[in-house]
């Protein structure tokens, strides 16, 4: 907890030859419910948290802090966790997770529990985050397969950068908008192959259209048209 409190403040204060960034959210933890990035238990992650969250809470306040980045919206998880944190008497101004999917319906269809059971916690100003989403089929092909394999999972027409994505990342974008959710992030990068918006030659992919178009809808139209989902 003192070292996460130095580097904020390094950031944030100018500490220790430091920066003034205006950085307001910041994220306790990656992940804690897969071993690969926590080797503890759940229990153990959770006293983790919340001490690290009282402690930054107390010298700076008026940062967002929150997390714990889930690998999936484990709404038990959540609860132990905000139960922990009320004991405690220290509320995370957000709870955030990941998602991955290909049907837009799944990304979203625990916010409405999520948000109910954040506010029967007490914690009615803790904001939702989905912080990590995008496409996928199924991890096969995508982690540790042959170049063959792995050139299909990505460019073919259901693969992660083909047009079943594309049409994906617009549908949940839109879907979004239905649901109590207060920030969400596509998982992205511009560079070629995992994750990006580049094909192999380097040029924009359609995903990278798909986002493109909806930049657009949204700098040029102020209301947003009725619609219906089927």
């Amino acid at each position: 907890a003192e070292a996460l409190a130095g580097i904020v403040r390094h950031y944030t204060q100018g500490w220790a030859n430091g920066f003034k960034w205006d950085i307001e959210y910041w994220e306790l933890f990656n992940e804690p419910d897969k071993h690969s990035c926590w080797r503890g238990d759940g229990e153990e992650f959770i006293k983790l948290f919340v001490t690290c969250l009282k402690r930054l809470k107390s010298e700076f306040p008026k940062l967002k802090i929150g997390g714990p980045a889930l690998a999936a919206p484990k709404k038990q998880y959540i609860a132990n966790l905000l139960e922990a944190c009320r004991a405690e008497g220290v509320v995370p101004d957000f709870i955030s997770w990941h998602l991955y999917s290909s049907d837009p319906r799944e990304v979203v269809g625990q916010v409405d529990e999520i948000r109910k059971l954040v506010d029967d916690c007490g914690a009615k100003k803790c904001k939702p985050i989905i912080d990590e989403w995008h496409y996928i089929v199924s991890w096969d092909g995508v982690v540790g397969s042959s170049p063959e394999i792995l050139r299909t999972a990505l460019s073919g027409a259901s693969g992660h950068n083909g047009i079943d994505s594309a049409a994906f990342t617009l549908a949940t974008i839109a879907l979004m908008h239905d649901y109590p959710i207060d920030q969400s992030y596509f998982y992205g990068h511009g560079t070629k192959g995992y994750w990006g918006w580049l094909g192999d030659d380097g040029k924009p992919n359609k995903v990278y259209h798909a986002l493109r178009i909806f930049g657009e809808i949204v700098k040029n139209y102020s209301e947003r048209a009725r619609c219906v989902s089927e």
